[in-house]
C-alpha cells in the first residue's frame, strides 16, 4: 500500500484530525479509529498513547515534514488521526 495515496484520498474522502492538539481532541471524544505518527513526534505523545491501548498506532516512517508532504500540506505534521476512512484503504494498517 502507498501511505501517501492513501492519506491524500483519506484527506479528500474521509475526516482526519491534522496535529497532535486535534488528535487529542479527538482521542478524548473517542472517535479515532487509528492514529499515525511520524517518527519524530513528541515522545510525551506517543507514551499518551501506548498507555491508552485503546486505538491503533502506526509509526510512519519518515518525520514530520515528510509527513506534511503525505498530507499535501505546507507545513509540518507530527500526528493524523483518522476519524473516517472514506474511499481509502488507510484502515488496513491497524495492527
Amino acid at each position: 500500500m502507498d501511505i501517501g495515496r492513501s492519506l491524500k484520498s483519506v484527506i479528500a474522502t474521509g475526516s482526519v484530525a491534522i496535529g497532535e492538539r486535534s488528535c487529542r481532541r479527538a482521542l478524548e471524544k473517542g472517535d479515532v479509529k487509528l492514529v499515525i505518527c511520524a517518527n519524530n513526534c513528541p515522545s510525551e505523545f506517543m507514551d499518551e498513547l501506548n498507555k491508552e491501548k485503546k486505538t491503533p498506532i502506526h509509526q510512519y516512517n519518515g518525520n514530520n515534514s515528510m509527513l506534511g508532504a503525505a498530507c499535501g500540506k505546507p507545513f509540518t505534521v507530527s500526528t493524523v488521526a483518522i476519524l473516517d476512512a472514506g474511499a481509502s484503504d488507510i484502515l488496513s494498517l491497524k495492527k
